[in-house]
């Protein structure tokens, strides 16, 4: 973030980003049996004898980018210092939806396009507090505003 502070219209510029990731492995029986069999010697892994194995690996991750351009307006009413501020967005999601059998796994997987998705669009936060007393402070804000509805709420005191 870079902000100009002022009296008049203070604004930031806002960089900001975020990931979430979720990975699991589903081991089928077919395949401990396979390790049993390995770990006691009865059978020597090789590249050949790795195609027949079932377990699978599943793995999702999203990647939020949100550029946008912060503005506040202080004002006092009823003699109660007041701002309002509005921070109109570009925002970017990529998400990976990874699911591959584990005989089948390549880390150059994770490098071609077949596994992502990207959508672009725009959104609007807004916000507002107003300071009771000097002690007291309250605020509302609207995260995310776009086609007509909230993504997120929230009434802090």
């Amino acid at each position: 973030m870079v902000a100009i502070p002022n009296d008049s219209l203070p604004f930031a510029l806002v960089v900001k980003g975020w990931g979430q990731a979720k990975a699991r492995a589903l081991v089928t029986s077919h395949d401990l049996a396979y390790l049993d069999a390995a770990q006691t010697g009865i059978l020597y892994p090789t590249q050949d004898n790795l195609n027949p194995l079932t377990s699978r690996a599943d793995g999702v991750f999203a990647l939020v980018s949100e550029y946008g351009l912060a503005l506040a307006y202080p004002l006092t009413l009823a003699g109660t210092p007041v701002s309002i501020g509005i921070t109109p967005k570009l925002q970017r999601v990529d998400t990976w939806n990874y699911n591959e059998y584990i005989s089948h796994y390549s880390p150059s997987d994770f490098h071609i396009d077949e596994w992502k998705h990207s959508e672009r669009g725009g959104n609007v936060d807004v916000g507002f507090f107003e300071q009771l007393t000097l002690e007291w402070t309250v605020g509302l804000t609207g995260r995310n505003w776009s086609h007509g509805t909230w993504r997120y709420a929230r009434l802090t005191v």
